[in-house]
């Protein structure tokens, strides 16, 4: 299999990962889509996602895997305790990487809804945030819309940037070296990412307390000390604070490194030339983003004995189930496959059906103009992303770096 490199240090596998599954049976192929983010040359969706219904499934695996977690740590089955995990965070992400990141947008309610009641989006946000304790859904607004503005994007001046150099992520490192500090962050509990992201939340909560916030987080803990009274403290440490801190964070960053090229085409300041065209850095803004696909080539079973055919498959489907579908659900739900698309996108696109509005998009897409791409598998995603950074200079900024809010918003 020949491998190229298409610029940012992009492996682009000759091949069509995602066509190659199509041989399996039409019945699952639209499963596939979802699980891959990648949806096959005119496939339609078998079912029509609506943006309420991202909503309510959101809720649900919160709710299911609060549940899950629940009934196996009374019951010690501590075995099925990581299904309860997965379903929590991947709820709670989904609320706030993709609920929350469309209020922000204003682009979850239809337009006649926003029209009628125009309070309902940001109290929905605000909602949200509070009962997962992060940031004010007013400062994730200004922090987001900072983050998409040309002039900015993925170069120090970025909150979402000064949030991953106060982590230690640094242009002109040795990829290997990057590759520790992002296990040290994600495995130790005392590391920079969980001590920065808590203090974040704890602040948080006590300079963004509108009369909504406090409600709402009241009536959270108070359904927390219900249960450790008829549980114990030890449930809710694992029903709740485990994986909405924890395991929260570790979600957070492994999106997060690998959602944009970083600093790409900056000045040794670490900021972008902004003498440079507003058309030309948005061309910029177009290239440092990739989407990032769920999935491996399916196995290449020509002329291969039938017992070894078999054990390729099984191979695979193992790989698939056990390796993707987790990453999926944990660090990548609803759109964030196909964030590369977001980033062209406008108001009002259909993003509760993001793998097949990408391909629409994909396919309208003009001689010349630059091409969506993607990277298979959450390690190449982010390992691309070390890459490049290694192959930076080192940079100096000169400006304060004090962000340490912006993780809430990851």
């Amino acid at each position: 299999m020949k491998t190229t490199f298409l610029g940012f240090g992009v492996p682009a596998v000759v091949s069509d990962i995602r066509g190659e599954m199509a041989i399996l049976p039409a019945c699952i192929q639209f499963l596939l889509t979802w699980l891959t983010g990648i949806a096959l040359p005119g496939q339609k969706p078998l079912i029509v996602r609506t943006n309420l219904s991202h909503l309510f499934t959101a809720y649900a695996c919160i709710i299911v895997g609060m549940v899950v977690t629940c009934l196996t740590q009374t019951n010690s089955l501590y075995g099925f305790m990581p299904i309860g995990f997965l379903l929590t965070v991947s709820g709670t992400r989904k609320l706030s990487t993709v609920i929350n990141h469309f209020l922000v947008h204003k682009d979850f309610f239809t337009g006649r809804i926003m029209k009628k009641y125009p309070r309902r989006n940001n109290m929905l946000g605000e909602i949200n945030s509070s009962m997962l304790f992060l940031q004010g859904f007013k400062q994730y607004i200004d922090d987001h819309i900072a983050h998409h503005t040309v002039k900015i994007m993925a170069s120090i001046l970025d909150p979402d940037m000064a949030f991953l150099w106060m982590l230690g992520f640094k242009a002109g490192m040795r990829k290997r070296v990057l590759w520790a500090i992002f296990f040290f962050n994600i495995i130790v509990p005392i590391s920079p990412l969980h001590l920065l992201f808590l203090w974040a939340r704890i602040k948080a909560t006590i300079t963004d307390a509108t009369p909504l916030r406090v409600l709402v987080q009241s009536i959270v803990i108070s359904l927390l000390l219900v249960l450790a009274h008829y549980t114990s403290f030890w449930t809710v440490f694992w029903v709740w604070v485990f994986p909405l801190f924890y395991l929260y964070h570790i979600a957070a960053i492994a999106q997060f490194l690998s959602e944009h090229f970083w600093l790409t085409e900056v000045e040794s300041d670490g900021k972008l030339d902004l003498n440079r065209s507003v058309k030309d850095l948005y061309n910029r803004s177009l290239k440092i983003t990739v989407g990032r696909a769920c999935g491996t080539r399916a196995p290449q079973t020509h002329n291969k004995p039938f017992v070894y055919k078999l054990i390729l498959w099984i191979k695979w489907w193992l790989i698939m189930l056990v390796i993707h579908l987790p990453i999926r659900l944990f660090v990548l739900p609803g759109d964030l496959v196909c964030h590369d698309w977001h980033h062209r996108g406008q108001r009002g696109d259909n993003w509760a059906n993001a793998p097949y509005a990408r391909l629409a998009f994909k396919d309208n897409l003009k001689p010349g103009e630059t091409p969506l791409i993607e990277i298979w598998g959450l390690h190449n995603a982010i390992s691309a992303v070390f890459d490049h950074l290694s192959k930076l200079p080192a940079i100096q900024p000169v400006v304060e770096i004090n962000e340490s809010e912006m993780a809430l918003g990851m």
